[in-house]
């Protein structure tokens, strides 16, 4: 109908020197802008390769792209959460969608579906199903439930030791092999990845979704002054977001009716050349 309201989508791209993968993302969401009822908030975490500038003069004059430029790199959680409160401020969204700046949007139902779904089942949290196109995997849901404070210690110390053997610590490296079989009980059959148990071929409610895109409702950002829980730098921010809706009854939903690509990793990749570097700071990034 011609008089219809579409809904506001508001998507944020978290930007860390990759501006290929950024451009990119942003041109996979433009395609799918026919009623002009998408505003999309790129924010650049302190890149030190000043791609984040380039962004800025790049989209200085494009009405949808908002470029917003750290003086410091935030992470992942305390950077979405800035340009969520930005996005309150400055708009009235009835749907704020985060997503690393590697992914694609490439289905062309895509952001009617997700008020499809809201309309049905009145979710507070949505993830898609999310292709990983480096292996062809299906990375949501991330996990069937949040991680406990038992899985939580056993994951830490197990880390701990990677980190040793990349710092070519040898008694580590020893202890190590010693340990392994812990990670069978980190990853148990109730939290297998969702393309070994098919978990991604059924909608799920109040499964753990994964950070690479994320779509919060308009329930969600009327009751949640931010995104994120804040105090993390990178990794588990979903659990975060598991206890907390699944203790007030919120819906967390996934659906495989709409669907991303994700080209994974591709920021931390190139920060890092030397594979003992990269692993160390991810590790440290985890515990």
């Amino acid at each position: 109908m011609k008089n219809e309201k579409k809904p506001l989508y508001c998507i944020i791209v978290l930007h860390y020197v990759s501006i290929n993968e950024t451009i990119n993302c942003i041109s996979s969401i433009k395609k799918h802008d026919c009623y002009g009822n998408i505003r999309i908030i790129v924010i650049d975490n302190a890149s030190p390769n000043n791609t984040g500038k380039e962004l800025a003069i790049k989209y200085k004059d494009d009405k949808i792209v908002k470029v917003i430029l750290n003086k410091e790199n935030l992470g992942f959680a305390k950077a979405n959460n800035l340009a969520y409160q930005y996005i309150n401020d400055n708009y009235l969204p009835d749907y704020i969608i985060v997503v690393n700046n590697d992914i694609e949007f490439v289905q062309e139902s895509f952001f009617d579906e997700i008020d499809n779904l809201y309309k049905k089942y009145n979710y507070s949290v949505l993830g898609p199903d999310i292709l990983n196109t480096s292996n062809n995997t299906h990375q949501n849901p991330l996990r069937k439930r949040g991680v406990s404070v038992k899985e939580i210690k056993k994951r830490m110390l197990f880390r701990k030791y990677i980190i040793q053997v990349h710092k070519k610590n040898m008694l580590a490296c020893c202890l190590f092999f010693l340990i392994k079989f812990m990670k069978k009980g980190i990853k148990n059959k109730e939290n297998k990845p969702a393309h070994q148990d098919g978990s991604f071929k059924n909608i799920k409610r109040n499964i753990v979704p994964y950070g690479a895109c994320i779509i919060f409702s308009k329930k969600y950002i009327d009751s949640h002054k931010l995104a994120f829980f804040p105090l993390t730098f990178m990794y588990y921010e979903e659990d975060f977001i598991w206890h907390r809706l699944t203790k007030k009854n919120e819906l967390i939903l996934y659906s495989p009716s709409i669907r991303v690509n994700h080209k994974h990793n591709g920021a931390t990749i190139q920060s890092y050349k030397n594979e003992d570097e990269r692993v160390i700071f991810k590790e440290k990034c985890a515990i």
